[in-house]
This record gives C-alpha cells, sequence and structure tokens, in this order.
C-alpha cells in the first residue's frame, strides 16, 4: 500500500469565492474564511495532517499571499504556499506546479480549500490501488451524497462510467473532491486554462479510468453563507466531524 506518511497533497484554493463575499468583503480568499477557531484552509489541511500527511501544499491564486498569514504550529508539518496564478484554472494550478517542480513522484492527494469530511484516506489509498492494478485508473475521486450543486457521478463496477458537473437535478452520488491522482493524468492538461471537472473528469470517465471510492459519512463544501453557518454548527463539536480520525499522540 502507498505509505500516506510520504504523499503529498495539494489543496486547490486560487479562487475569487466570489458567493461568500459578505465573509470575504473582497480582502481574503475564501480558504481564510474562519471555520470554527481556524482557517478553513486550516480545517482541511488538518484532515490530511491527522492522518499522516506532513507535506502540504496550498495552490494559491487569488489573494495569494494573504495565507501567508497562516501558520498552522503543527509539528513536522511542512506547508508550502504556492502562488499558480490569478486566473489559472484547476488543472492550470496543477500544471503550474508540475513546471515549478513542486510535485513529488508518485501518487498525490487532491482536495478543494473550501470542503470537509471524515475520509478515511487508508481506505481511499486502498481502493485506488486496487483499481488502479484493475483498470488502470488515473485518478480516484471520492463520492459523497450532498445536494445536486456538485458534479454528478454514475457508477458501475467500481468505476466511474459517466460524469457530469452541476447537473440539474439530483442524481444521487456527487463528487466531493478527495482525490488520488496519478502522474500520468497530468499528461492531459494541456494549458492554464484546463478545467479538471469540466475538462479532464468527464474524459477519463469514458475512458474507464476514473475510479470511485464511496464515502457515506460527513461531508461540507463551504459554497455559501448558509454553507458557512453548517460548518460553523458542525465545528461546535468535539471534535469537528472531519478531525475525528485525530491520532492520539497528535494531540495537545
Amino acid at each position: 500500500m502507498l505509505d500516506i506518511e510520504q504523499m503529498q497533497v495539494v489543496i486547490l484554493a486560487g479562487g475569487r469565492g466570489t458567493r461568500l463575499v459578505e465573509e470575504t468583503h473582497g480582502l481574503i480568499p475564501k480558504p481564510m474564511v474562519p471555520v470554527g477557531d481556524a482557517p478553513m484552509i486550516e480545517q482541511v489541511a488538518g484532515i490530511y495532517y491527522d492522518q499522516g500527511v506532513r507535506n502540504i501544499i496550498v495552490a494559491a491564486g487569488h489573494l495569494w499571499d494573504k495565507f501567508l498569514t497562516w501558520n498552522s504550529g503543527w509539528p513536522g508539518a511542512q506547508v508550502e504556499i504556492i502562488n499558480t496564478g490569478e486566473d489559472a484554472q484547476t488543472g492550470g494550478r496543477l500544471l503550474r506546479l508540475l513546471n515549478m517542480g513542486c510535485l513529488q513522484p508518485g501518487p498525490f492527494f487532491l482536495t478543494y480549500g473550501d470542503g470537509m469530511a471524515d475520509v478515511n484516506l487508508r481506505a481511499l489509498v486502498d481502493h485506488h490501488e486496487r483499481m488502479r492494478d484493475k483498470y488502470d485508473a488515473l485518478m480516484t475521486l471520492t463520492a459523497s451524497r450532498p445536494p445536486s450543486r456538485f458534479g454528478s457521478l454514475s457508477i458501475q463496477g467500481g468505476m466511474v462510467s459517466a460524469f457530469e458537473e452541476k447537473p440539474n437535478i439530483d442524481k444521487g452520488w456527487i463528487n466531493a473532491g478527495f482525490y488520488i491522482v496519478e502522474r500520468g493524468l497530468l499528461d492531459l492538461i494541456p494549458g492554464p486554462g484546463t478545467r479538471l471537472e469540466y475538462d479532464v473528469l468527464p474524459v477519463l470517465a469514458l475512458q474507464n479510468r476514473l475510479s470511485v471510492h464511496l464515502h457515506p459519512g460527513y461531508f461540507q463544501c463551504v459554497d455559501t453563507y448558509r454553507d458557512l453557518e453548517a460548518a460553523n454548527e458542525a465545528a461546535r463539536q468535539s471534535p469537528p466531524p472531519w478531525r475525528r480520525f485525530r491520532r492520539v499522540d497528535d494531540v495537545a
């Protein structure tokens, strides 16, 4: 099995977050909005740190320098804030990281800076390795069941058979945005305008190279003020649902 402690996580955090402007006021990027007692970016990164990931890359863009004020204080954590461009799309940000030499060899975790879930990373890795060996999958995504404003998945035999970004009606499982990415996927990104969700994932699904890990547990994406209220309500739990895999030796 892949060694989680040797893997990187890339957190996509370069968007403008216009639907949460009442909290950002155009002065901070959305992942720097507080959730509970910490910036949202810390809550997201903590999901990975809690389960052994120590190499964390924040692929920033809009107001990227505002992330420099964040310091998690986690022992052993290596956090890099990388400016991947003001207007680059999600695939383009990965391409920029590759060209800058920021990505280590081998598969890496990928997620967004505004989504939190109690994803079991070891189960995710195990599923990815099995689907990679069986189907030559280039990516595994995590599927959950919240509202239909996320990418909808058709699933067959442990693989994604169709991917539709933000459908008009609820079709069951949706893309929760917790991925494992093989380096070969980066060859499918031609430039900074490439969007993973529209330009790459649908193609992988048609090629039967997009694997899916079903996650029936907690998931919350913070896209609107209502979402933020829900996340803050969950953050009042001790620990928050997305931090429930925190290791005993990491608890202060």
